[in-house]
């Protein structure tokens, strides 16, 4: 899949706080989602589908030094891993990641979404840095290629003017 396959439809089964079948509609023509709400909403359990299906990981688990036994949180409580289903759908076709014999299986591999988070922690270390590191923290976020390539341009220009 491609970084600009447009984002269709996300579908949970039984994975972490969506204990019933929960699809969420994605608005059409949109470079931009965000997703916001009430605590207890769903929201990190939407990030956290992206990144399985990205990563086969739940970042919202990570360093909670719980080690290899995360993935058991990962099903619904009251669930089972083998009903477990992430399922999503773009313009690029359709993405399903499941728990097989306790690994996670992305149907097709070469479909996996490429995606970037910006997580609670990741926000806080953005306020908190200094003008210089607040860059660090986004950079992924922002496209500078172009920017860059220009002003490499004007260098090598500026350069061949004074020689």
């Amino acid at each position: 899949m491609t970084s600009s396959a447009p984002l269709h439809r996300l579908t949970l089964t039984a994975f972490r706080g969506a204990s019933t079948a929960f699809t969420l509609d994605f608005e059409k023509n949109r470079k931009l989602t965000l997703i916001y709400g009430e605590n207890g909403s769903g929201k990190t359990t939407i990030c956290d589908a992206f990144e399985f299906l990205a990563s086969g990981k739940v970042g919202s688990l990570e360093d909670r030094g719980m080690g290899a036994g995360l993935s058991k949180f990962w099903p619904a409580v009251g669930r089972s891993p083998s009903e477990l289903l992430v399922r999503l759908e773009t313009g690029s076709g359709p993405c399903a990641g499941t728990i097989s014999s306790n690994k996670v299986q992305i149907t097709p591999p070469t479909a996996k979404p490429r995606i970037e988070l910006l997580r609670h922690q990741q926000i806080l270390r953005l306020i908190a840095a200094q003008p210089a590191g607040r860059y660090n923290e986004i950079k992924r976020f922002i496209d500078i290629a172009a920017f860059e390539t220009s002003e490499e341009a004007l260098r090598q220009l500026c350069k061949s003017l004074l020689t």
